[in-house]
């Protein structure tokens, strides 16, 4: 390679004499001379002795130019090429967003978006402003009401879960449009219990029974609000299908008391529903 010359990458492909083993690589070649081979985005680097045993011609974009040495050099090649490669990692994933504090959780005013809720008296138990943005990757324009429980493993989980709909746990739910020229009543569905068949909330809110459902998670944990420590469970009130973005207030009321509920790890998770794949 001509001196001065900037990093070529040439593909080779080295084939073992048994036709078993095939393994193809990208050299980098620098202007030192050196070999660097790349696993990914993982750097590896080749001893010197390399540039011996593999190459004693120059090299161009063009072609690999093998010796006659080559010929015999290439099961050991190979075999180095893989002893190489196998010590290769991945790129490390990113760190984990920082877990929000209840404090910074319960300030959140943007969707998603979690409160502290108690279920066990009867009368209004959410009334809160919010601002809803477009969906997002890996979201569909749904906006799902609902609860959120959690413990510390699945099946901790699943016995809050459970408390909620041991007998039907109704509520009356209201979600209006703020940033109109007047407060417009957001249409709202829920599920059957069969979860085959959405049904019209009425006028009066009335929410016979909540459903398991999900969230986005990916969102939830890019916002600070998954706790990778926590198994977590959805169940869903209502709905806003299509829904568009804007400021909102929903307000939640329970028609009776539900003493059972007291001291359940719950909290109210507004969140868009996830994308099927």
């Amino acid at each position: 390679m001509p001196k001065g010359q900037g990093n070529v990458l040439c593909p080779l492909l080295f084939v073992a004499t048994d036709e078993k083993t095939v393994l193809a690589v990208v050299v980098q070649i620098c202007p030192t001379g050196a070999f660097t081979g790349t696993c990914e985005d993982a750097a590896i680097s080749l001893p010197p002795s390399w540039d011996r045993l593999l190459w004693n011609a120059d090299l161009t974009m063009d072609a690999a130019m093998s010796n006659a040495f080559l010929r015999f050099a290439r099961v050991p090649a190979a075999a180095m090429l893989l002893l190489a490669l196998a010590g290769c990692t991945a790129t490390p994933p990113e760190p984990a967003p920082k877990l929000l504090t209840a404090e910074e959780a319960a300030a959140r005013t943007v969707v998603p978006l979690t409160r502290p809720i108690a279920l066990d008296k009867a009368g209004k138990v959410v009334d809160i402003e919010f601002d809803l943005p477009p969906a997002g990757p890996g979201t569909v324009p749904d906006l799902m009401l609902g609860l959120r429980v959690w413990g510390m493993d699945a099946k901790a989980m699943l016995a809050q879960q459970s408390r909620i709909d041991v007998r039907p746990f109704a509520t009356l739910v209201h979600l209006q449009r703020l940033d109109g020229d007047s407060t417009v009543e957001t249409p709202l569905n829920y599920t059957s219990r069969d979860r085959r068949t959405e049904l019209s909330v009425g006028p009066d809110g009335a929410v016979p029974f909540t459903t398991v459902s999900s969230v986005a998670q990916g969102v939830l944990r890019s916002a600070g609000l998954v706790d990778e420590r926590r198994v977590y469970g959805v169940v869903r009130i209502a709905e806003a299908s299509r829904v568009e973005p804007g400021r909102y207030r929903l307000l939640i009321e329970l028609p009776s008391d539900r003493p059972d509920l007291q001291g359940l790890n719950v909290e109210l998770l507004l969140g868009y529903g996830p994308r099927s794949k």
